[in-house]
Parts: C-alpha cells; structure tokens; sequence
C-alpha cells in the first residue's frame, strides 16, 4: 500500500495544461495508488498523464502529493469501529478506539495512521457503512465513474440498517488538518472554547444561534426531505446537536416533541457550502469591499453617534436590535456589526443629527450621502442571501423603510418583491417560531421575538398598501403577542427611548387592519357579491376591535397629550400610529362604501337607512382627517414616519372621492365634493414644509386635473 517516497509529485501551479475528461474506472494496483487529496475525500484519482496532477488536485489548484503513510494498525475485535457507530460518512466522536477522531488536531495521529486511513478502516466494517461512507452522500465530493459501488449492498441482518441510529454520538467527518480539507473560516477548537476571543459563546446548550461563527442557519420546515420527525431519531449529543461533514443539525427547544409541540430542528452550515454562491453574487456587485466602503462614508466615532441617534429616535417604531448586545459597547458593534446593517442604521439616524452635540456641527457642513449608504446596505444585503443571519432580515426591515427616490412617483413592484424576500429569509432562520423554550441567551430570544413581530408589521401593511394577498398565513407561525417583558435589558440602562408602547400597539393594531384586508378585500371577498345588509354585519367585530385599541391606548401615544409638556420640543413618532389606524377605518367604511357606489346597485333596493349611517360615518371619518393633519405640529412631522406611511396619507383623498360617488343621497354630493376640496387644500398648505405628503397631493390633483365626474373646484373652504 505505501507508495515509493520517490514517488513524483506536480504542483497544478507549476504545470498547466488541458483537462482530460474522466474516463472508465480501470484497475489500480497496489502500486497506482490514489493522491493523498482523492484517498481523503475517498473519491476517484483520475490521472490522465503521469506528468500531471490528478484532475481534482488541477481543477483545485492544490499540490497531488502521495507522502501522507498509509500502514494500517492491526484491529482487534475493540480496536475496529462497527457499523453501529458509522452514519453518514461520519465517525462518532465517542468511538472507543478513535479517540483521536474527536474535534482532532493532526498532532493527535500517530505516525502509523493517517486521517484517511482512519476513515478506510470504517468502511471495511460493515456493507452499509460503505454506503454511507460513498462520495455521492457529500456535498463536496467528486462524482465516481462507476455506478455500480453506489448504493447500498446486501445485508445479512435487515434491521442493521437502522441500527446505526441508535446510541452513537456524531462528530466531524475530517480533523482538521488533514489532507484536503480547507480550515480558513472554519471554528476551531480554540476559537469554539466557552467564552472566546471575540466574547461570543461557543455552540452548546443555551449558546447563541445567530452568533456561532462562520454558519448560517436555516429552519427544517415540516415538508422538507429531511423530515423533522425522523431527525428526532438522530443521536443527539449532550448539546442536542449532530455534526455532519459542513453541516450541524441542532435541536433549540427544551420541549420534548409531542402533540402540543412539534419537533424543531435547525441545520447550521459552514460557510463553505455556499461560496460558489457567494463568489457569484460578490463578482456582479458594483462594491467590492462594503465595510472598506462603509468606512470611507462614516467613521467609527460618527457611526457610534448615529447609532445612538436611532436608538433614541427610531427603536420604537423599528426594535430590532439588540441593546443588551449594543448599549454595553457600542464601539465593538460598529466594528463588528454587518457593513449593511450599519449602512441602513446610519441612513436612518441622518435626519436626527442635530439632537448630537458633535454631530450638529460636523453634519452642517458635510454630511454622508444617505444615497452612497442605502447602496452598501443594498449590496451587503445581496451577499448575505446565501448564507443569512439575523443581520439579513434587519437590513432588510431597514432597506424597506428607504424612502423613495422620487417622492411623487408610483412605488415599483421592487418593494413588494423586497418584503417578500424578507418574509422569506426571516422563514429560513425560523423567526416564525416562538423560541420562548430555546436554549438561547435570553437577549437573542427576546431579538428574534421582536424581529419576527418587525416582519409581520412591515408585510403586512406591505401587503395592505401595495394591494397585494399576504404571504403570512396564521397557521404558519406561532410566536406569540409581545410584551414589555420582551423589551427588557440585560444590563440597567437609564434610557428614556426603551419604552415598548409604541411598538405593541403598532403590533395590535396590525393584526386587526390585516383582518380587514383578508375578510373584505381577499380575491375571493371581491369576488362574491354581497348586500350592504350582509357586510355591515360582517364589519361589526372589527368596527369594534379598532373602538376598543383606540380606547386602550396609552396615555404617552394619544395625539396632543405633549402639548402641555413645553419643554419637550424632541421629534414624536406617534403621529404614524394614529396614521395607520385612520387607514383601517378608511379600508373598513371602503368595504362598506362599495355596496352603495356599485354600478350594478340600483338605490331604490339599498336601505335608506343603513346607506345613510354609512355616510354619515365615511364624511364623519374625513373631517376627523382633515382635524388630524392639520394637528400635526412639527415635533410630529420631524419623527420618524415608516416609508408605508407614504401610501396611508393617500387613502382618505382617494376614499373622499368614493364618497362623493354615492346615488343614494343627490342632496349632499356637493357638501361631499366640499369635503374633497378642503382635504386638497389641508394638503397644499404643508406639503411644501413637508414632503411625505407629495404623493398624496399628487393623487388628489390627479382627480380635478382629469376633471373626473365633473369635479368642479369651488372656492377655497380651508
């Protein structure tokens, strides 16, 4: 079996030239034996010319070597590991005889075996474990020329087959110094000791998911091919992972699974597996460097002010970021954080720069160009979809609320296929369920809680102003309503902008708008025709779930209570929560309106009563817009608006316009018209202070410049 020392070797490097094709398997003798490279990945060592590399090591660019020895140690019935405790091309880690298979350093072989040999030695075990030890189960392996050693042999005993699930501890499948394996990027066991140098906790119980370097993640859903129910029987360690060659399943739940609670499995993979993926994305990508990029736009001692800034100004509406993890050094998490998230944070954090003492000054005369930053988030974003973390979903959740280019044009569909591809992502890493009973630091269970309530909100008022059907479906997801406890912090803080009001009730409040869309303006509620009888009796439990939230409502969010408080002259933001819920009872009283403005209803059949109190109700709702801009001072309009806002500020012209369709009551067209006109005008005296409300002015002025149902302009009535 050992190969001369003499033997020739050929750098791919040094030697190039045209690549042979693999042909038919051919004997090898003892003498021809594989490169150190293909024995280690137990793949075919095709050879074309003996002048040159093997085709792996060429198309790898690695040395083809044969020095690595390769005599095997006599096995005894203790020393030879069963077929029992071989799964997957995978040598447990709790073998009795293979102590140095456990995460192994190259030092802890002896000189008489090898890694490769070590592996060789399992296969002539067992028939199955040469299945399972076949090149066609890894990723990364090299197809075989022949057919015929794939797939799993005879067996004189049926049930060994899965016997090999039972009782066994699974480790990695290389040390990782052995030949052919690539440790850049990869945990070692330093750097995955308890606490190590970058203070993140290694994988174990109670470790962080998001945080466990060089891994992505990615949820099991319940139809996948790796059914969540088998992995149950998988030999979990004392951790409840399993090791695969580049990938870890890992068992978050501290329930065990029953009726009550499916089984929850997660697979972390090395960020290997994807960096062909990566290296595409990275080639087609106008930045080459994001955080280099990043750095030249914002220093460090700028980036920590700004992320103050957001902390202290945006948290409330966008919580999802970990303050436990950031307040304690906010100098480490910009230099640490992904370029993208920091990108979209800065961007956010500009229009608050003059409430930051060094800033105020500084960002009066030169301040980074928001465009340059919304371009490295956008960039950073689009590598990471190979391989997401928490970090992808909150760029994105930032990216969302950019506001447009053109204030005045129509949103492209791009925005709705961003909110789609974050629901997506936010999936994949499982922030659809509740990890409440995870082995997870409290502070990143109370993260992903946060962030999955932040997808919710932001697809579904997504999904209501772009008029599209949402992709969240209840009986997806099971995270549970978020409470002030989800808002707490591991280390005291004495900050004013923790509190968590604003944000559960934009939560509660979400729920019940996204309950309007489904039961009034689904395809299938538009396509069934229905009296105004029927749907007034339909909208009478969201009529009264929105009285009631607006009754709820806490003291600190209701609309003028800062009035008194003379001193406090810092931005409000409650202003976009009132806005969102003047849009649900615009989208429920347009539910209603549609019954009376149909061309196919003829008024003499509707009731003169129930249209009536519809009506009254609808120019009710618009004078109480009209009130509510008008009221908005400029702490308000200086806060932080959601870019969906946009869209709600166009509802009630739209809405007036409707009302002004009605057949059932000729008398009060003009007093309706009226309504539109002092809506038109409540919107030209500010918008020109205040650009928010370009689009809708826009949409209004749309209506009397096509002159539509002969809306004639009276005199001004503002």
């Amino acid at each position: 079996m050992d190969f001369p020392n003499s033997a020739p070797t050929a750098s791919p490097l040094a030697e190039q030239g045209t690549e042979t094709a693999a042909g038919t398997r051919r004997y090898r003798s003892k003498s021809q034996r594989p490169c150190d490279l293909c024995r280690a990945r137990k793949v075919l060592c095709n050879i074309p010319d003996p002048a040159r590399p093997c085709q792996l090591c060429h198309r790898t660019k690695r040395p083809c070597t044969f020095v690595a020895v390769t005599s095997k140690k006599q096995r005894t019935g203790s020393a030879s590991i069963s077929a029992a405790n071989v799964y997957d091309g995978i040598v447990p880690a709790s073998a009795e005889v293979r102590p140095a298979l456990e995460p192994l350093a190259a030092s802890q072989l002896t000189e008489s075996e090898s890694p490769e040999e070590t592996l060789s030695s399992a296969t002539d075990a067992h028939p199955f474990a040469k299945f399972l030890f076949d090149p066609s189960w890894s990723a990364a392996a090299e197809p075989t020329a022949d057919a015929s050693d794939i797939g799993p042999p005879a067996s004189d005993d049926p049930d060994s087959v899965f016997n090999i699930l039972q009782d066994t501890e699974l480790s990695q499948l290389w040390p990782m110094n052995s030949p052919g394996f690539a440790t850049t990027g990869l945990p070692t066991a330093s750097r995955l000791s308890p606490q190590n140098g970058n203070g993140f906790l290694s994988p174990g119980l109670g470790a962080s998911m998001d945080r466990r370097p060089d891994c992505s993640s990615a949820f099991i859903g319940f139809s996948n091919e790796s059914d969540p129910f088998a992995l149950e029987h998988f030999p979990y360690n004392s951790v409840d992972e399993v090791d695969f060659f580049m990938v870890t399943y890992r068992r978050p739940s501290r329930l065990l699974a029953n009726t009550g609670h499916p089984p929850v499995h997660i697979l972390q993979s090395k960020l290997q597996s994807t960096c062909q993926g990566r290296a595409l994305i990275e080639g087609s990508v106008s930045i080459g460097n994001e955080r280099e990029r990043l750095e030249k736009l914002v220093d460090a001692d700028t980036g920590v002010s700004l992320v103050n800034l957001y902390l202290r100004f945006v948290f409330q509406t966008l919580p999802i970021l970990s303050r436990s993890l950031i307040e304690n050094d906010i100098s480490r998490f910009v230099r640490s954080a992904s370029p993208g998230l920091l990108a979209g944070i800065y961007a956010l954090a500009l229009p608050f720069t003059s409430w930051d003492e060094r800033l105020c000054m500084n960002n009066a005369y030169s301040k980074p160009s928001s465009d340059a930053l919304w371009q490295v988030a956008y960039t950073s974003w689009q590598k990471e979809l190979h391989a997401p973390h928490l970090s992808t979903v909150q760029t994105c959740l930032l990216l969302l609320n950019h506001a447009t280019f053109d204030p005045v044009a129509v949103e492209s569909p791009f925005a709705w296929s961003l909110a789609a591809s974050m629901t997506a992502v936010a999936q994949s890493l499982g922030l659809h369920l509740d990890p409440t009973d995870w082995k997870l630091p409290a502070s990143e269970v109370r993260l992903r809680r946060r962030l999955w309530w932040a997808v919710v909100v932001e697809h579904s008022w997504r999904a209501i102003t772009h008029g599209q059907s949402s992709m969240l479906h209840d009986d997806e997801w099971n995270v549970t309503p978020l409470t002030a406890d989800d808002f707490i912090m591991d280390i005291p803080s004495d900050t004013t902008q923790s509190q968590p009001d604003h944000f559960l009730q934009l939560c509660r409040l979400t729920q019940i708008v996204n309950s309007i869309r489904s039961q009034f303006f689904s395809l299938r509620a538009v396509s069934q025709p229905q009296s105004l009888d029927v749907v007034l009796e339909q909208a009478k439990w969201s009529r009264q779930q929105l009285h009631e939230w607006l009754e709820d409502l806490p003291e600190c969010l209701r609309m003028g209570t800062q009035q008194d408080d003379q001193d406090n002259e810092s931005p409000q933001s409650q202003g976009s929560l009132h806005l969102a819920y003047f849009t649900g009872q615009v989208l429920l009283l347009r539910a209603l309106l549609r019954p009376i403005v149909s061309k196919e209803t003829d008024p003499k059949n509707t009731s003169s009563a129930a249209a009536s109190m519809v009506l009254q109700a609808s120019r009710a709702l618009m004078q109480t817009l009209i009130d509510f801009v008008r009221g908005l001072d400029v702490r308000h309009k200086s806060g932080f608006w959601p870019a969906y806002n946009r869209h709600c500020f166009c509802y009630p012209g739209l809405f007036c316009y409707m009302l002004c369709l009605q057949p059932v009551e000729p008398h009060m067209v003009a007093a309706d018209r009226r309504l539109l006109v002092r809506w038109r005008n409540v919107l030209r005296t500010r918008v020109q202070s205040w650009q928010l409300l370009r689009f809708a002015i826009v949409k209004v002025d749309a209506l009397f410049w096509k002159k539509l149902d002969n809306l004639i302009e009276p005199p001004n009535t503002c």
